[in-house]
């Protein structure tokens, strides 16, 4: 999609530099009506349930035995409250806002599995987040990791942890 032409990448990185084999990156971009991320994962070596899904994707999936990446949005910034958007290697979801697991936004999700590989599409209607679309130079606090059960983590913000640390979301300016 042209729209991935203009993003630039984010690289998910484990503090331990123990990820050079399973390497991830994060894209963002928008538009007048969605907010969008797309990831790129490789497998991790006898990786965990790395097999394409059988069953058919349930809303608020369980997805702690799963490799996944995790966005959270803390849109006004006060490191405290946030939206939380998690997506695994299969397309399944799982979303939140404050904690509140009765957030149910609707969003959508294209994955695909290919040669090691796993790649995930999201769009989120800006009005499941806030009232308007962001102006050029707004900013809303950003975090975003990955976690892969038994083999690893990786985040594009510092400091981070498998429980969430707001305090270390970087910023996602809006142009």
């Amino acid at each position: 999609d042209p729209v991935w032409k203009k993003a630039k990448p984010g690289a998910l990185q484990s503090a331990q530099h123990d990820d050079a084999q399973w390497p991830a990156t994060i894209q963002f971009a928008y538009d007048a009506e969605y907010l969008y991320f797309a990831v790129r994962c490789k497998q991790p070596p006898d990786a965990p349930n790395a097999a394409a899904p059988t069953e058919r994707r349930t809303r608020d999936a369980d997805l702690s035995a799963h490799d996944r990446v995790e966005v959270f949005l803390d849109i006004d910034r006060d490191y405290f409250g946030y939206y939380a958007l998690s997506v695994d290697h299969r397309g399944w979801t799982h979303d939140s806002l404050w904690g509140d697991g009765t957030w149910n936004p609707a969003w959508y999700v294209a994955a695909r599995q290919d040669g090691g590989w796993w790649t995930v599409e999201v769009a989120i209607p800006f009005s499941e987040l806030t009232g308007r679309v962001p102006k050029p130079r707004d900013v809303w606090a950003i975090g975003v990791q990955r976690v892969v059960p038994g083999v690893g983590f990786q985040s594009w913000s510092t400091p981070a942890a498998v429980h969430v640390l707001p305090d270390g979301f970087g910023h996602l300016v809006f142009e």
